[in-house]
Protein backbone atom coordinates (compact mmCIF):
# COMPACT_ATOMS: atom_id res chain seq x y z
CA UNK A 1 0.00 0.00 0.00
CA UNK A 2 1.49 3.49 -1.17
CA UNK A 3 2.34 5.37 1.79
CA UNK A 4 0.16 8.52 2.74
CA UNK A 5 1.16 11.62 2.20
CA UNK A 6 -1.19 13.40 4.93
CA UNK A 7 -1.73 12.61 8.29
CA UNK A 8 -5.58 11.68 8.30
CA UNK A 9 -8.00 10.44 10.92
CA UNK A 10 -9.38 7.19 9.78
CA UNK A 11 -11.77 6.69 12.49
CA UNK A 12 -12.99 8.84 15.45
CA UNK A 13 -14.13 8.15 19.03
CA UNK A 14 -15.42 11.00 21.30
CA UNK A 15 -17.24 10.42 24.88
CA UNK A 16 -18.65 12.58 26.91
CA UNK A 17 -17.37 15.48 25.42
CA UNK A 18 -19.79 18.83 25.83
CA UNK A 19 -23.19 17.40 24.19
CA UNK A 20 -21.36 14.64 21.93
CA UNK A 21 -22.15 11.29 24.67
CA UNK A 22 -21.11 8.52 22.32
CA UNK A 23 -19.84 9.30 18.65
CA UNK A 24 -18.11 7.30 16.25
CA UNK A 25 -17.13 8.33 12.94
CA UNK A 26 -15.64 6.56 10.25
CA UNK A 27 -13.46 9.36 7.90
CA UNK A 28 -13.05 10.19 4.32
CA UNK A 29 -9.15 10.73 3.63
CA UNK A 30 -9.86 13.69 1.83
CA UNK A 31 -12.22 16.44 3.04
CA UNK A 32 -15.24 15.82 5.57
CA UNK A 33 -17.79 18.68 5.83
CA UNK A 34 -20.55 18.70 9.10
CA UNK A 35 -23.55 20.56 9.24
CA UNK A 36 -25.99 21.22 11.27
CA UNK A 37 -28.00 23.78 13.41
CA UNK A 38 -26.04 25.76 16.00
CA UNK A 39 -25.55 24.12 19.35
CA UNK A 40 -25.51 20.68 17.73
CA UNK A 41 -22.19 19.57 18.33
CA UNK A 42 -20.23 20.50 14.75
CA UNK A 43 -17.50 22.73 16.73
CA UNK A 44 -17.63 20.11 19.38
CA UNK A 45 -16.56 17.26 17.15
CA UNK A 46 -14.02 19.30 15.65
CA UNK A 47 -12.93 20.56 19.74
CA UNK A 48 -12.42 16.70 20.33
CA UNK A 49 -10.28 15.83 16.71
CA UNK A 50 -8.09 19.87 18.07
CA UNK A 51 -7.49 18.25 21.31
CA UNK A 52 -5.35 15.38 20.35
CA UNK A 53 -2.74 17.85 18.90
CA UNK A 54 -2.86 20.18 21.25
CA UNK A 55 -4.30 19.39 24.64
CA UNK A 56 -6.33 21.79 24.79
CA UNK A 57 -9.36 23.95 23.13
CA UNK A 58 -9.43 26.26 20.74
CA UNK A 59 -12.50 28.07 22.39
CA UNK A 60 -12.20 29.83 25.25
CA UNK A 61 -13.42 29.14 28.68
CA UNK A 62 -12.62 26.18 31.17
CA UNK A 63 -11.20 22.88 30.49
CA UNK A 64 -13.57 21.82 32.79
CA UNK A 65 -16.22 22.67 30.91
CA UNK A 66 -15.34 20.28 28.23
CA UNK A 67 -16.85 17.01 30.63
CA UNK A 68 -20.38 16.50 29.80
CA UNK A 69 -22.55 17.18 32.77
CA UNK A 70 -22.66 13.90 34.71
CA UNK A 71 -19.67 12.53 33.34
CA UNK A 72 -16.44 11.69 35.59
CA UNK A 73 -14.40 11.72 32.27
CA UNK A 74 -14.40 12.46 28.63
CA UNK A 75 -12.33 10.68 26.12
CA UNK A 76 -11.46 10.74 22.33
CA UNK A 77 -9.30 8.11 20.63
CA UNK A 78 -8.58 8.07 16.88
CA UNK A 79 -6.74 5.62 14.18
CA UNK A 80 -4.09 8.00 12.03
CA UNK A 81 -3.10 7.13 9.31
CA UNK A 82 0.72 8.43 9.24
CA UNK A 83 3.72 8.20 7.17
CA UNK A 84 5.02 5.40 7.89
CA UNK A 85 1.96 3.61 9.76
CA UNK A 86 -1.33 3.61 11.26
CA UNK A 87 -1.31 4.47 15.23
CA UNK A 88 -4.44 4.71 17.71
CA UNK A 89 -3.71 7.81 19.57
CA UNK A 90 -6.13 8.62 22.95
CA UNK A 91 -6.42 11.30 25.28
CA UNK A 92 -8.17 11.12 28.24
CA UNK A 93 -9.25 13.69 31.37
CA UNK A 94 -10.37 12.64 34.58
CA UNK A 95 -9.83 14.48 37.63
CA UNK A 96 -8.59 17.64 35.89
CA UNK A 97 -5.76 15.85 34.30
CA UNK A 98 -4.79 14.26 31.14
CA UNK A 99 -3.37 11.09 30.01
CA UNK A 100 -2.57 9.73 27.09
CA UNK A 101 -2.14 6.96 25.09
CA UNK A 102 -0.70 5.33 21.57
CA UNK A 103 -1.19 2.00 20.18
CA UNK A 104 -2.43 1.60 23.73
CA UNK A 105 0.53 2.24 25.33
CA UNK A 106 0.50 5.23 28.06
CA UNK A 107 2.80 8.17 27.16
CA UNK A 108 5.16 9.66 29.64
CA UNK A 109 4.65 12.92 28.11
CA UNK A 110 1.59 14.61 26.39
CA UNK A 111 4.20 15.97 23.55
CA UNK A 112 4.91 12.80 22.61
CA UNK A 113 1.26 12.58 21.55
CA UNK A 114 1.12 15.64 19.92
CA UNK A 115 3.76 15.19 17.60
CA UNK A 116 2.46 12.23 16.34
CA UNK A 117 -1.21 14.44 15.23
CA UNK A 118 -0.20 17.67 13.83
CA UNK A 119 -3.20 19.50 13.71
CA UNK A 120 -4.61 23.07 12.33
CA UNK A 121 -7.02 25.05 12.93
CA UNK A 122 -9.21 27.68 11.58
CA UNK A 123 -12.03 29.44 13.48
CA UNK A 124 -13.60 32.62 14.60
CA UNK A 125 -12.54 33.64 17.81
CA UNK A 126 -9.15 32.74 17.40
CA UNK A 127 -8.26 34.49 13.79
CA UNK A 128 -9.14 37.59 15.62
CA UNK A 129 -6.98 37.03 18.78
CA UNK A 130 -4.17 36.24 16.64
CA UNK A 131 -3.99 40.04 15.84
CA UNK A 132 -4.81 41.20 18.91
CA UNK A 133 -2.93 39.08 21.50
CA UNK A 134 0.95 38.34 21.49
CA UNK A 135 0.54 34.54 22.65
CA UNK A 136 -1.73 33.78 20.12
CA UNK A 137 1.42 34.95 17.57
CA UNK A 138 3.94 32.63 19.60
CA UNK A 139 1.59 29.40 19.89
CA UNK A 140 1.46 30.45 15.86
CA UNK A 141 5.28 30.40 15.62
CA UNK A 142 5.96 27.56 18.30
CA UNK A 143 3.69 25.40 16.44
CA UNK A 144 5.97 25.15 13.34
CA UNK A 145 8.97 25.11 15.72
CA UNK A 146 7.59 22.28 18.17
CA UNK A 147 6.47 19.69 14.91
CA UNK A 148 9.68 20.05 12.62
CA UNK A 149 11.92 20.49 15.40
CA UNK A 150 10.82 18.54 18.40
CA UNK A 151 14.20 17.78 19.43
CA UNK A 152 14.38 21.53 20.86
CA UNK A 153 11.24 20.49 23.21
CA UNK A 154 14.17 19.43 26.53
CA UNK A 155 15.13 23.54 25.75
CA UNK A 156 11.79 24.56 26.14
CA UNK A 157 11.77 22.71 29.44
CA UNK A 158 14.54 23.63 31.10
CA UNK A 159 13.94 27.62 29.94
CA UNK A 160 10.53 27.78 31.49
CA UNK A 161 12.18 26.15 34.82
CA UNK A 162 15.03 28.45 35.03
CA UNK A 163 12.39 31.21 34.44
CA UNK A 164 10.09 30.45 37.44
CA UNK A 165 13.19 29.87 39.43
CA UNK A 166 14.24 33.63 38.33
CA UNK A 167 11.22 35.07 38.56
CA UNK A 168 10.77 33.70 42.47
CA UNK A 169 13.99 35.04 43.03
CA UNK A 170 13.04 38.50 41.85
CA UNK A 171 9.57 38.61 43.63
CA UNK A 172 11.63 37.88 46.72
CA UNK A 173 14.06 41.25 45.71
CA UNK A 174 17.12 38.06 45.69
CA UNK A 175 19.61 39.32 42.87
CA UNK A 176 22.28 36.92 43.59
CA UNK A 177 19.80 34.10 42.86
CA UNK A 178 17.85 35.77 40.35
CA UNK A 179 21.70 36.28 38.47
CA UNK A 180 22.15 32.42 39.31
CA UNK A 181 19.65 31.49 36.52
CA UNK A 182 20.58 33.67 33.97
CA UNK A 183 23.52 31.61 31.99
CA UNK A 184 21.25 28.87 31.40
CA UNK A 185 18.18 30.99 30.44
CA UNK A 186 21.15 32.78 28.11
CA UNK A 187 21.65 29.37 26.40
CA UNK A 188 18.28 27.82 26.30
CA UNK A 189 16.32 31.25 25.04
CA UNK A 190 18.66 31.91 22.06
CA UNK A 191 18.50 28.48 20.62
CA UNK A 192 14.91 29.18 21.15
CA UNK A 193 15.33 32.32 19.35
CA UNK A 194 17.59 30.55 16.51
CA UNK A 195 14.75 27.76 15.78
CA UNK A 196 12.19 30.66 15.40
CA UNK A 197 14.56 32.30 13.36
CA UNK A 198 14.30 29.60 10.95
CA UNK A 199 10.53 29.17 10.71
CA UNK A 200 10.24 32.66 9.99
CA UNK A 201 12.74 32.26 7.14
CA UNK A 202 10.86 29.68 5.12
CA UNK A 203 7.51 31.16 6.60
CA UNK A 204 7.82 34.28 4.29
CA UNK A 205 8.13 32.45 1.36
CA UNK A 206 4.97 30.45 2.06
CA UNK A 207 2.83 33.56 3.39
CA UNK A 208 3.46 35.38 0.13
CA UNK A 209 2.10 32.71 -1.96
CA UNK A 210 -0.69 32.26 0.18
CA UNK A 211 -1.59 35.05 0.25
CA UNK A 212 -1.35 35.79 -3.76
CA UNK A 213 -3.57 32.40 -3.66
CA UNK A 214 -6.37 33.01 -1.13
CA UNK A 215 -6.06 37.09 -0.49
CA UNK A 216 -4.22 38.91 -3.58
CA UNK A 217 -5.61 42.26 -2.21
CA UNK A 218 -3.43 41.24 0.68
CA UNK A 219 -0.01 41.58 -1.01
CA UNK A 220 2.87 43.01 0.08
CA UNK A 221 2.24 41.52 3.59
CA UNK A 222 5.87 40.60 5.94
CA UNK A 223 6.43 38.82 9.37
CA UNK A 224 9.01 40.26 11.22
CA UNK A 225 9.83 38.32 14.30
CA UNK A 226 10.56 40.64 17.26
CA UNK A 227 13.02 38.11 19.63
CA UNK A 228 11.82 39.73 23.44
CA UNK A 229 15.02 41.34 23.64
CA UNK A 230 16.88 44.41 22.53
CA UNK A 231 18.36 43.30 18.59
CA UNK A 232 22.71 43.68 18.90
CA UNK A 233 23.07 42.36 21.95
CA UNK A 234 23.19 38.91 23.81
CA UNK A 235 19.93 37.40 25.96
CA UNK A 236 22.80 36.96 28.74
CA UNK A 237 23.88 40.78 28.58
CA UNK A 238 20.51 42.10 28.04
CA UNK A 239 19.49 40.23 31.25
CA UNK A 240 22.73 41.45 33.69
CA UNK A 241 21.98 44.74 32.11
CA UNK A 242 18.29 45.17 33.07
CA UNK A 243 18.71 43.20 36.36
CA UNK A 244 17.75 46.44 38.42
CA UNK A 245 14.40 47.25 36.28
CA UNK A 246 14.09 43.32 36.58
CA UNK A 247 14.07 43.44 40.33
CA UNK A 248 11.40 46.41 40.74
CA UNK A 249 9.57 45.17 38.45
CA UNK A 250 9.13 41.34 39.78
CA UNK A 251 9.21 39.20 36.73
CA UNK A 252 11.64 38.79 33.51
CA UNK A 253 11.25 41.30 31.01
CA UNK A 254 13.13 39.91 28.20
CA UNK A 255 13.66 36.91 26.50
CA UNK A 256 11.94 34.43 23.96
CA UNK A 257 8.73 34.61 26.61
CA UNK A 258 8.01 37.90 25.59
CA UNK A 259 8.69 37.58 21.47
CA UNK A 260 6.03 38.47 19.24
CA UNK A 261 5.43 38.21 15.37
CA UNK A 262 5.66 41.52 14.11
CA UNK A 263 2.69 41.83 10.82
CA UNK A 264 3.05 44.59 8.50
CA UNK A 265 1.92 45.41 5.35
CA UNK A 266 3.29 48.28 3.00
CA UNK A 267 5.41 49.02 6.18
CA UNK A 268 2.78 49.65 8.45
CA UNK A 269 1.49 47.62 11.38
CA UNK A 270 -1.41 45.52 10.33
CA UNK A 271 -3.87 45.21 12.69
CA UNK A 272 -3.46 49.48 12.65
CA UNK A 273 -4.90 49.31 8.46
CA UNK A 274 -6.64 46.43 7.99
CA UNK A 275 -10.60 46.00 8.11
CA UNK A 276 -12.51 43.09 10.00
CA UNK A 277 -12.35 41.01 6.63
CA UNK A 278 -8.81 41.54 5.95
CA UNK A 279 -7.46 40.44 9.03
CA UNK A 280 -10.03 36.96 8.83
CA UNK A 281 -8.84 36.51 5.15
CA UNK A 282 -4.64 37.02 6.37
CA UNK A 283 -5.49 34.51 9.16
CA UNK A 284 -6.82 31.89 7.19
CA UNK A 285 -3.33 32.62 4.42
CA UNK A 286 -1.44 31.90 7.41
CA UNK A 287 -2.72 28.52 8.07
CA UNK A 288 -2.34 27.53 4.73
CA UNK A 289 0.94 29.06 4.60
CA UNK A 290 1.97 27.13 8.06
CA UNK A 291 0.66 23.82 6.34
CA UNK A 292 2.61 24.43 3.33
CA UNK A 293 5.52 24.84 5.08
CA UNK A 294 5.24 21.60 7.54
CA UNK A 295 4.49 19.74 4.34
CA UNK A 296 7.81 21.28 2.18
CA UNK A 297 9.77 19.99 5.17
CA UNK A 298 8.38 17.14 5.93
CA UNK A 299 7.11 15.43 2.68
CA UNK A 300 3.09 15.47 4.92
CA UNK A 301 -0.10 17.47 5.58
CA UNK A 302 -1.13 17.96 9.03
CA UNK A 303 -5.01 17.56 9.43
CA UNK A 304 -6.58 20.50 8.54
CA UNK A 305 -9.95 21.93 10.93
CA UNK A 306 -11.97 24.61 9.56
CA UNK A 307 -14.52 25.49 12.08
CA UNK A 308 -17.74 27.44 10.62
CA UNK A 309 -15.48 29.00 8.02
CA UNK A 310 -18.08 29.53 5.19
CA UNK A 311 -19.51 32.41 7.47
CA UNK A 312 -16.46 33.81 7.70
CA UNK A 313 -15.75 34.00 4.29
CA UNK A 314 -17.31 35.38 0.90
CA UNK A 315 -18.36 33.87 -1.91
CA UNK A 316 -15.08 34.43 -3.34
CA UNK A 317 -12.81 33.67 -0.79
CA UNK A 318 -14.69 30.26 -0.20
CA UNK A 319 -14.27 29.49 -3.84
CA UNK A 320 -10.15 30.01 -3.63
CA UNK A 321 -10.48 28.16 0.00
CA UNK A 322 -11.89 24.91 -2.26
CA UNK A 323 -9.69 24.87 -5.04
CA UNK A 324 -6.64 24.89 -2.72
CA UNK A 325 -8.42 22.13 -0.80
CA UNK A 326 -9.12 20.26 -3.73
CA UNK A 327 -5.32 20.44 -5.16
CA UNK A 328 -4.19 19.57 -1.62
CA UNK A 329 -3.57 16.35 -0.62
CA UNK A 330 -4.39 17.63 3.26
CA UNK A 331 -7.54 15.97 5.03
CA UNK A 332 -9.60 18.61 5.90
CA UNK A 333 -12.72 18.72 8.14
CA UNK A 334 -15.00 21.90 7.75
CA UNK A 335 -18.31 22.28 9.35
CA UNK A 336 -21.09 24.96 8.70
CA UNK A 337 -25.20 25.35 9.47
CA UNK A 338 -26.30 24.64 5.55
CA UNK A 339 -26.74 20.98 4.01
CA UNK A 340 -24.77 21.67 1.12
CA UNK A 341 -21.43 24.18 1.01
CA UNK A 342 -19.32 25.55 -1.78
CA UNK A 343 -16.73 24.91 0.42
CA UNK A 344 -16.78 21.15 -0.27
CA UNK A 345 -15.06 19.31 -3.19
CA UNK A 346 -16.25 16.91 -5.22
CA UNK A 347 -14.46 14.12 -3.09
CA UNK A 348 -15.12 14.63 -0.03
CA UNK A 349 -17.76 12.93 3.33
CA UNK A 350 -20.96 14.83 4.48
CA UNK A 351 -21.85 14.75 8.03
CA UNK A 352 -25.25 15.20 9.56
CA UNK A 353 -24.63 16.61 13.48
CA UNK A 354 -28.39 16.89 14.87
CA UNK A 355 -28.13 17.06 19.09
CA UNK A 356 -25.00 15.24 19.50
CA UNK A 357 -25.70 12.23 17.15
CA UNK A 358 -23.43 12.32 13.41
CA UNK A 359 -24.74 10.21 11.00
CA UNK A 360 -22.68 9.86 7.44
CA UNK A 361 -24.98 10.85 4.50
CA UNK A 362 -21.57 10.26 1.24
Amino acid sequence: MTEPQAFRFAGVRIESIRNLSVVDVEASSHANYLFGFNGSGKTSFLEALYLLGYGRSFRSGSLDALTQRGSEFCRVVARVDAPSAQVTVGLERRSRSWSGRIDGAPVEQLSSLFVSVPVLCFDPASSMSFLSESESRRRFMDWGVFHVEPSLLPSWRRYNRALKQRNAALRLGDGSSAQAWVAQLAIEGERIDSARQRFMLGMQRCITDAVSLLAPALTGVELKLRSGWMAGISLEEFMLGNEARDLKLGFTSGGPHRADLQIEWDAKLFRDVASRGQAKALSLSLMIAQATWYHGLRGVWPVLLFDDVGSELDAIHQTRLREWISQSNAQTWLSGVDRDSPLLPAKGARFHVEQGKITRLI
